[in-house]
């Protein structure tokens, strides 16, 4: 059974720029990766309709796990949830826990964090992605490992956070990778280690998420944190524009025009 939770890019510039120059011995770092690494910033702020961490997604919206999987179509708890039947949802979703179902914590915790038919409760939500976490569930580990870097609803703790989106990404959830490779880069809750970066965000571009296909090909791009290799980038990003990252698309689309990396072709490209 699985849980419907996904996040968005941040598009907040933060420090990582200055983290991975000093680690790299580079005058310039990824200025993607120092958007994404806003999620572990100095500033969390709990806002839900445009927030500056990864995005919650509207009811309507939330439809996949982080990892992408649908659910099981005999899951009435998620069909409820599905259906907009919070309530009904959160009463099932509790006798599933009960129950010892780990996947069942996620959910609850996320009806908790976004406030569906209940208070919004960041505390009571961060204690059920708890629960869920010490089951070894890893969207409850994901979706925790979040609030830890946020300070919401916990005590801010980056060392903590680095270790459940390491616990997640090693099951093979896309996002936890992406965020794990983004933590090595910026050296927040672990040290700095470029190579580790790439190895995940590899990881998790290998998965399609758009977002480390983006940001993997812009490593490779010249005076980033990767040796160059024009190639690479435009294969990476090529494949990010592909999967919808607009960002990707627009220089993409100049790669083509100018012949950076891929065949010059002014025609797609314009």
């Amino acid at each position: 059974m699985t849980r419907a939770r996904r996040y968005a890019t941040r598009n907040t510039v933060s420090t990582l720029a200055t983290a991975l120059a000093a680690a790299s011995c580079l005058a310039v770092a990824s200025p993607v990766l120092a958007k994404n690494e806003a999620r572990f910033g100095e500033t969390p702020e709990p806002s839900f309709s445009a927030p500056p961490g990864p995005e919650i997604p509207s009811p309507s919206a939330t439809t996949k796990a982080p990892g992408g999987k649908l659910p099981t179509v005999d899951d009435p708890a998620y069909a409820a949830f599905q259906k907009g039947e919070y309530a009904k949802a959160l009463e099932l979703a509790k006798k599933d826990a009960a129950a010892g179902q780990p996947q069942s914590f996620t959910l609850i915790g996320q009806i908790y964090e976004q406030g569906l038919g209940v208070v919004r409760n960041q505390t009571e939500a961060a204690k059920w992605y708890e629960d869920g976490a010490s089951r070894n569930d890893p969207n409850s580990q994901y979706a925790l490992a979040v609030m830890l870097s946020e300070g919401r609803g916990t005590k801010r703790d980056l060392k903590r956070a680095a270790t459940l989106f390491e616990r997640a990404a090693v099951q093979n959830l896309p996002e936890a990778q992406y965020s794990l490779g983004v933590a090595h880069a910026a050296g927040r809750g672990l040290p700095i280690d470029l190579d580790k970066a790439r190895q995940w965000l590899q990881k998790a571009a290998d998965q399609t998420l758009a977002k480390a296909q983006y940001d993997l090909g812009t490593m490779y791009r010249p005076g980033q944190t990767l040796d160059a290799d024009e190639a690479k980038a435009a294969e990476w990003i090529g494949r990010a524009a592909s999967n919808g990252h607009i960002e990707a698309e627009l220089e993409y689309g100049l790669m083509l025009f100018l012949g950076k990396g891929v065949a010059k072709n002014e025609k797609r490209g314009a």
